[in-house]
């Protein structure tokens, strides 16, 4: 009998052998054992069969009459493969799953998945894993029908503050996508305006409040992002004012009180007021002050509430003192003085006498 392995090798099994085949007459017992299974590579040994399309497993025992080829059957060896699959874990655009043959290396895809606000870092064996295991492109070994999880780290961004005309610091922060945060509280101030806000730009609006809470402000990993105080001009002040009263002091007529104006000197009233029996002076911050400080009509530049007193001096009376009547000079010669005043009597007792005279006339 012959035994054919197609190729293969089998366990010779008589006395005399040669190269995947076996004579009958050779064998002194004419029941056949079959050897054990062949081996070929890339395919599996199935069964013996015989020209008659009987089949045998290796160990059957043949019982022949004549030479018979018994040939081995074959099927081919698939291999065995193993499905890689990708999750794009919370992303979008994973790669197609992937056939991985057994012992074989699979190069795994190089498409990368995407995910907003978020660096893509690799692939993992676990969903939850912050490190990636594999890298897109790169090698995978294992045995084993599994699923291939994208690791992402979120974008990192800086937040600065710019002071835009004001004065001070208020310290940069930095963030990561996903995470809400209070601005920095501004630090910043501008003599004359108030803070509004935080704008993208040095002239446009505000568009965050101080403190405000933010999240994403970019998806762009590394990104700075520049915030400018908003300020807005305060309105003027109003003026500062005082109170400037008057009191007469024991007097009356005392004038209404005015209201004075920081930094700019107020014209005081024309009014005086009147005391019998004084004389008015002026005004003075102190109620016993005995010198006027300001006048009527005159400035007064100090800032404050005040009070102006009147100050007053006391009339004094003199009385009045006739005229003494002119002493007629000395005469150096007594006869002539004897005889000027004879003289003077004549003339007055005449003018007396005409008086008197015209008198009757005109009675007459």
């Amino acid at each position: 009998m012959a035994c054919t392995d197609g190729g293969g090798t089998v366990a010779s099994q008589s006395a005399k052998q040669r190269v995947n085949s076996y004579d009958v007459g050779e064998i002194a017992n004419p029941e056949f054992e079959l050897a054990a299974a062949p081996s070929k590579l890339g395919l599996t040994f199935v069964a013996y069969e015989t020209p008659n399309s009987e089949r045998y497993a290796p160990g059957d025992r043949l019982v022949i009459s004549a030479n018979t080829t018994v040939k081995a059957l074959w099927q081919e060896v698939l291999p065995v493969s193993y499905l890689i699959s990708y999750d794009a874990n919370g992303g979008e655009n994973a790669p197609m799953p992937q056939s991985k043959t057994e012992d074989m290396t699979l190069v795994l895809s190089d498409v990368e998945p995407t995910r907003a606000g978020y660096v893509f870092l690799g692939w993992a064996d676990n969903e939850t894993t912050t490190t990636a295991q594999y890298q897109p492109g790169g090698n995978y070994t294992k045995n084993e029908t599994a699923t291939l999880y994208a690791v992402w780290r979120p974008v990192n961004y800086e937040v600065r503050f710019n002071e835009n005309g004001g004065t001070g610091i208020t310290l940069s922060q930095k963030l990561d996508y996903g995470q809400s945060a209070h601005l920095t509280t501004n630090a910043f101030t501008k003599s004359g305006y108030s803070f509004v806000g935080w704008g993208y730009t040095p002239d446009g609006e505000a568009v965050f409040a101080d403190e405000e809470t933010v999240l994403n402000l970019t998806i762009a990993d590394g990104t700075v992002i520049d915030l400018f105080a908003i300020w807005q001009e305060n309105p003027p002040l109003p003026p500062t004012t005082y109170t400037i009263a008057y009191d007469a002091n024991g007097g009356t007529g005392a004038p209404a009180a005015q209201t004075k104006t920081q930094g700019i000197a107020l014209a005081l009233s024309s009014v005086a007021s009147t005391r019998t029996g004084h004389g008015f002076q002026g005004w003075a911050t102190s109620k016993t002050a005995a010198n006027a400080q300001c006048q009527p009509g005159g400035s007064y530049t100090a800032d404050g509430s005040a009070t102006l007193y009147a100050v007053w001096k006391e009339n004094t009376v003199t009385p009045l003192t006739p005229d003494p009547k002119p002493e007629p000079p000395p005469s150096s010669d007594p006869q002539k003085h004897i005889f000027s005043t004879k003289y003077l009597s004549v003339w007055y007792n005449w003018i007396l006498f005409f008086l008197g005279f015209g008198w009757i006339w005109m009675w007459f």
